[in-house]
């Protein structure tokens, strides 16, 4: 509540009424792995969240989640809707609602588009092809369906995650398109848009938004620099990495740097370079910059360290990044909640907490 208050005072202060209705999260946490991303298969959906994570996460000082929804999961394969995993879905709305909790419905990934795409040497249907957009149209006027019964001040959609369009200007007209459908719909729903190539503060300058419309929030994504958040992540390029990383300061130390050969030294070569609070600011002035001139409520959707970076350097990125985004007056939802050992803040096993991870977002 206090750090919703703080948002709130800072758009008053530039002169911005409560834009988005009443629906400005605060401080949040994505629930991934559960209706996305399942890759834990060997729990049951019903007992990997339950009403109890929901009150755990208001405990802890969270205001809002993220819920990613993947199109597989809550479509079966003919294009009917899955009515048990609707009904999850449904009980996890109305769980976080009851805990105090805002939630921003995101849809994560659909049949034609997904964020790892590239990495995995796939292509993303959904640019160059019109069935596939309208196709997208169609999942929205389903959610819609299902979820217009909630509250404006309660429930936001994020249209799509992490877009990967050609250019920005393909992304752009299926915001457009995507919009118009909610619209059409619901008036005053709060709508998420984030930028084209992963919602990068670096993109945000080529987004555009429908005019006129208050109910519209940004979100950006953030886990720069890459080679730090994401160290010795398996499906990166630098999963084997044989050095150290470092924050503040130097990712990678010149003297460590000249120590390396082969492989190590060529992944470490561009990180030779300072990251620091400042730096951290100066990047995600990037998307402040776009949000001001719009007059919009500008929201943090992602942001995380890998489990493998050294936790007294995680923990003072967390600490950096989430006050600079407190100090500006910026939403945030860190990724990620639960799983078994890479973003989350609590494991899937023991439900074991890192407590100084939490207490370095909430700056206690």
């Amino acid at each position: 509540m206090k750090h919703r208050l703080i948002i709130l005072i800072a758009l008053l202060l530039k002169g911005f009424v409560c834009m988005a209705g009443d629906f400005v999260p605060g401080r949040g946490v994505n629930i991934a792995h559960w209706l996305s991303q399942c890759y834990y298969k060997d729990i049951p959906r019903e007992k990997f969240v339950t009403a109890d994570d929901f009150k755990e996460i208001a405990r802890q000082g969270f205001d809002h989640v993220r819920l990613p929804l993947d199109e597989k999961e809550l479509w079966n394969a003919d294009g009917t809707r899955n009515k048990e995993v609707f009904g999850i879905l449904h009980a996890g709305i109305k769980s976080a609602i009851k805990n105090g909790l805002k939630v921003v419905v995101d849809l994560h990934i659909v049949h034609a588009h997904d964020f790892n795409a590239g990495a995995e040497g796939r292509t993303n249907s959904l640019w160059d092809s019109e069935a596939d957009q309208e196709h997208l149209c169609r999942l929205w006027e389903e959610l819609s369906d299902e979820l217009h019964k909630y509250s404006n001040d309660d429930v936001a959609y994020e249209i799509m995650n992490e877009p990967v369009a050609p250019d920005h200007e393909a992304w752009n007209r299926l915001v457009a398109k995507v919009y118009d459908v909610i619209r059409s719909r619901e008036k005053h729903r709060p709508i998420v848009v984030g930028s084209n190539m992963w919602q990068q503060t670096a993109t945000f300058e080529h987004l555009r938004v429908p005019e006129g419309d208050d109910n519209i929030i940004l979100s950006f994504h953030f886990y720069e620099p890459y080679f730090f958040t994401h160290y010795k992540a398996g499906w990166t390029e630098h999963k084997d990495f044989g050095g150290t990383v470092h924050y503040p300061g130097e990712i990678v130390t010149a003297e460590e740097l000249a120590a390396m050969t082969g492989r190590d030294r060529q992944l470490a070569e561009g990180w030779v370079t300072v990251w620091d609070r400042q730096r951290l600011k100066d990047n995600v002035m990037k998307a402040k910059k776009k949000a001001d001139e719009l007059g919009l409520v500008l929201y943090c959707g992602e942001f995380g360290v890998y489990s493998r970076v050294p936790e007294a350097d995680a923990l003072r990125w967390l600490g950096d990044l989430t006050g600079v985004l407190d100090e500006l007056g910026i939403s945030w939802a860190l990724w990620n909640y639960k799983d078994g050992g890479g973003f989350g803040l609590r494991n899937i096993r023991t439900g074991e907490w890192k407590t100084r991870y939490v207490d370095a977002l909430m700056h206690r």
